[in-house]
């Protein structure tokens, strides 16, 4: 067992208690606190991007995305092409190569 992927996973779920609460801030700081802790946890690290993408932080966002693609290419796309909170990074020409969209899409 992977205690740090655990570790990071529940802080992860904190963070996204903290999220719905609208402590952005707060929530931000977890989710890097469970990348350090874990930098391979792909949920957080995908939640860490929309955050940032939330509060208009693109590069950021961007960054973090790339970062969760590159550890779960298939989950992480699939999410990515349809979660609402990206939205502003699909309209990204590099982004939206990432995820393999197409200009009509």
């Amino acid at each position: 067992i992977d205690l740090s992927l655990v570790r990071a996973t529940l802080m992860n779920l904190e963070a996204l208690a903290h999220f719905r609460r609208g402590r952005r801030d707060l929530a931000a700081s977890i989710l890097e606190q469970a990348i350090a802790v874990a930098p391979h946890a792909g949920d957080a690290v995908y939640n860490l991007a929309c955050l940032h993408a939330l509060m208009g932080q693109t590069d950021r966002a961007k960054a973090e995305l790339q970062i969760a693609l590159s550890i779960d290419r298939v989950r992480f796309r699939s999410l990515a092409l349809d979660d609402g909170d990206l939205e502003s990074l699909r309209e990204d020409p590099e982004v939206r190569r990432w995820l393999g969209m197409k200009e009509e899409d």
